[in-house]
């Protein structure tokens, strides 16, 4: 599982030019703690997939981003994936979730993976669960929801 999760993780963010500011010896540093983050916080393969089919759809993996100098939702939205706080994610743990060294990016990798786990639990199926964690509406399908699930069928079968 570790290295399926780590080849992907690497394959995604590189996919990426280093961001504004960052060089390429920079953003391969951030690409592997991005990797290890993720492939030692998820609780399986797939969900660990997951994780990074959100990072990539939320975030573009953007260094500004990861490392918290600039959020979404007008100031609600932390981390690569984007997380607000919630019944889920309290306030004090949703504070700590931005930064781009290995115990934040842990964090996130953790919350992101623990929000998708429960969404998947309760919809049912992946185009519901990416579906409800992008409005937080409920596990109606919506285009969005059915791409990033295609987006994780694909890295699961080349993976």
């Amino acid at each position: 599982m570790f290295d399926r999760l780590i080849a992907a993780a690497l394959a995604l963010v590189l996919h990426y030019d280093p961001s504004p500011g960052e060089n390429v010896a920079e953003h391969q540093e951030r690409a592997d703690t991005i990797a290890l983050a993720v492939a030692s916080e998820a609780p399986s393969a797939v969900v660990g997939l997951a994780v990074l089919v959100v990072f990539d759809g939320e975030s573009k993996f953007a260094r500004e981003i990861h490392s918290g100098a600039k959020t979404g939702d007008h100031g609600l939205a932390r981390c690569m994936g984007q997380l607000h706080y919630s019944r889920w994610i309290p306030r004090e743990m949703w504070a700590t979730l931005s930064g781009i060294d290995i115990n934040a990016t842990s964090r996130c990798a953790a919350a992101t993976a623990l929000v998708l786990s429960r969404m998947r639990h309760w919809c049912g199926n992946w185009p519901g669960a990416f579906s409800a964690y992008a409005t937080g509406r409920g596990c109606s399908v919506i285009p969005l929801g059915q791409y990033r699930a295609d987006m994780l069928a694909a890295l699961l079968k080349a993976h």
